[in-house]
Formats: C-alpha cells, structure tokens, sequence
C-alpha cells in the first residue's frame, strides 16, 4: 500500500472507531455502565483522575463519571474542533448536548482547552485559570465527562469537560 491510501484506511478506521464510541454512550441512564474506566480513552480517564487528584487537595470529594456523560463530553469536544466556543455550531449553549444524552441535572459547567497535547497539561492549564479552577473545584459538582479530540487543523488537541451536580 503506498502512503496516501494507508492514511485513507487508517482515517476511516479512525472515523468508525469514533462513530462507535459515539453511539455506545446514547443509552439511557438504566443502561449505563456507570462510566466504567476500561471504556474511557488513557487521555479522558487520566483528566479525571488528575481533576479528582486536585479536588482531594482541597478536601472534596471525587467526581464520578458515567457513560452519557462521557458521550456528551465527546460530542461538545468534536464541535469545539470545528467551532472553538462555548456555544454550539447551531448557536445555542453547551449545555443543550447534556439532555440530547438524557442527562438530567441542577448545575452544570463546561470547561474547554484547545492546544493542550496531554491530560497534565489541559489539568494545568484549567487549574491556572480562575473560571475553570472554579468549575474543578465546585462543590456543587459531583460527576465529570471528558472528551478529547484531535485534529490536523488548528490547535489540533481539543479537550472539552462537562460537569453537573
């Protein structure tokens, strides 16, 4: 195979394992897994566990995760790829993606990074902004999504973290 039809395959097996990952979390809340680890990316299961490693530090508790969750975090990450923003493409707010997923909740908040290449350094970078540092460390919040996604345009690493009490 030369080298342009092997990024072709290799796009498109990209393409379906992410179509995958997209509907496997459409369930309902009956059916989810509550947000097992083994189903989380290495990147999306290390941000959590950096967040709740910051949150200990300040004596709160650990945010847990769930399948839908994690899906609604993937979709606003695939979004801000193509549109970097806390609204969506269709002009409404972020927080539109969470009943999609049949997500219900209180409060909720969107931290968003772009050009980050790993989990320690998005964590960082959110912890280093007063906004974000308030999302991580709200002890209103008690479950996290997160989503990363990345592209050969732009910032190319896009982190998106949904979190709701």
């Amino acid at each position: 195979m030369n080298g342009k039809r092997c990024k072709q395959c290799l796009s498109l097996l990209l393409m379906g394992m992410l179509a995958l990952l997209l509907l496997s979390g459409c369930g309902t809340a009956e059916k989810d897994s509550g947000g097992d680890p083994a189903k989380l990316s290495s990147f999306e299961a290390e941000v959590i566990r950096l967040v709740n490693e910051e949150r200990a530090a300040y004596g709160l508790p650990a945010l847990t995760t769930t399948d839908a969750l994690t899906a609604a975090a993937a979709r606003r990450a695939e979004e801000i790829a193509a549109d970097y923003g806390h609204d969506r493409p269709d002009g409404s707010s972020c927080f539109t993606v969470l009943p999609e997923f049949g997500i219900r909740y209180e409060t909720a908040g969107e931290n968003i990074a772009a050009g980050q290449r790993t989990p320690a350094q998005v964590v960082r970078a959110w912890m280093h902004s007063e906004g974000h540092r308030n999302n991580i460390l709200n002890p209103d919040f008690t479950q996290i999504g997160v989503g990363y996604t990345h592209t050969n345009r732009g910032y190319r690493h896009f982190w998106a973290q949904t979190l709701i009490g």
